[in-house]
């Protein structure tokens, strides 16, 4: 946990204070990041997605990464 610097929550959860609180108290953060409104972010990623796997859309390909 030291090793974290920042939370950002994103998602219906952050509509729930308990799961506010328990985030706190796990991270031992006292400010939990919300720049971004979860439920259009859920959307948008998930329409990104969708687009890479569409052959009636034209986008420019979206290359997803995590790093462990």
């Amino acid at each position: 946990m030291s090793e974290i610097d920042q939370v950002e929550i994103l998602g219906g959860g952050l509509r729930i204070p308990r799961v506010s609180e328990l985030i706190k108290e796990v991270t031992e953060k006292h400010d939990l990041g919300v720049h971004l409104n979860g439920d259009e972010a859920m959307c948008l990623g998930s329409s990104f997605i969708a687009s890479n796997y569409s052959q009636q859309y034209k986008v420019r390909q979206l290359y997803l990464t995590h790093k462990p």
